[in-house]
């Protein structure tokens, strides 16, 4: 083996693990907004207001009322009546990225 086939394996192994970390970051994450769409979903069924919310979990007015408004679009596309949060999660990213 030549010494460039050599770094070449090397730094194909470092993109490899940057990318898994990467993805590991992302997941959690999702993860952590995925519980947050859960609990603001419920806590809005109570008839909660958006500073009830965010004081209840310690999180931002501004996000609570990014997930609401993911909620809230989805419950008006939504034609089975079942609540989907990975569907909503696609809402809230789509709020986002606006």
């Amino acid at each position: 083996m030549c010494i460039t086939e050599y770094h070449e394996a090397e730094t194909m192994e470092l993109f490899r693990e940057e990318g898994r970390k990467e993805g590991h970051e992302e997941g959690r994450e999702e993860g952590e907004i995925l519980r947050l769409i859960k609990m603001v979903y419920k806590k809005m069924l109570k008839g909660r207001t958006n500073e009830e919310i965010a004081e209840e979990v310690e999180e931002s007015i501004e996000l609570i009322g990014q997930i609401k408004g993911a909620v809230l679009e989805y419950r008006r596309n939504c034609t089975d009546g079942e609540f989907d949060d990975k569907k909503v999660l696609e809402y809230y990213k789509f709020i986002i990225c606006q």
